[in-house]
């Protein structure tokens, strides 16, 4: 575990925090797209903090219009 941990602080990543806010927010989202409640958090969060490209094989995030989606 605490490899993983150095491995994260070499690659420069950024880990955002999810507020109690962020999951009373998702709510709109997963009705709007027809998302997981797991989906719709990571959506939420991604559009507090401006950020519009995400890589996965999860092609339900494909029916958000303002997402890019990279298959990685």
């Amino acid at each position: 575990c605490e490899t993983a941990i150095n491995d994260i602080a070499e690659f420069k990543v950024k880990i955002l925090t999810v507020t109690v806010e962020s999951i009373f927010q998702s709510r709109s989202l997963r009705k709007e797209y027809s998302l997981m409640t797991n989906d719709s958090l990571n959506l939420q969060v991604m559009k507090s903090n401006g950020l519009t490209n995400i890589a996965t094989n999860d092609s339900d995030f494909e029916r958000v219009d303002w997402l890019k989606v990279w298959k990685p």
